[in-house]
């Protein structure tokens, strides 16, 4: 009785780390794709002769910047809102480029619902500028393709 009892937990343990693994997987998965979505709108502006998108993009490298800070912090459901919103500005500026969305840029059912409950695009933008003050917002700053690698927008 007390083997099986045992075994029973041991079942138990290893499912509930399993779960807690691949939710920190789809975490992280995310928050890659989104990084890709802000590299291909830089990459779509260089491309066009485009530096200057309203600041967008230096917004949306200062969210996913953002992000990925707040995920190696393990606030991860605030990390998934940051970057979800680093993904839209940077999918705008590739629609207004190319006047076409890109489905890769776009959420899925399982993203969508990831990003339910997220805070207002302009009050993470607030929190964002407070916790990462040495990110530049102008968009001519990421005219250099490997600027972005050092600000941080990609996780490992």
């Amino acid at each position: 009785m007390n083997l099986k009892l045992n075994q029973v937990f041991a079942i138990l343990g290893c499912a509930i780390l399993s779960s807690f693994m691949m939710l920190e997987n789809a975490n992280k998965l995310f928050l890659k794709r989104s990084a890709n979505v802000v590299h291909a709108a830089q990459k779509r502006m260089m491309a066009s002769g485009e530096t200057d998108k309203g600041g967008r993009l230096g917004k949306a490298v200062l969210l996913q910047s953002y992000a990925v800070s707040l995920f190696k912090a393990g606030k991860e459901s605030q990390a998934i809102c940051a970057s979800a919103a680093a993904r839209k500005m940077a999918a705008d500026i590739q629609k207004e480029i190319t006047g076409k969305e890109d489905a890769y840029s776009q959420f899925t059912a399982e993203e969508s619902k990831m990003i339910g409950n997220c805070a207002k695009e302009t009050d993470l933008l607030v929190e964002a500028k407070s916790a990462m003050s040495n990110i530049s917002v102008n968009d001519s700053d990421y005219k250099d393709p490997h600027t972005l690698n050092f600000n941080n927008i990609d996780i490992q």
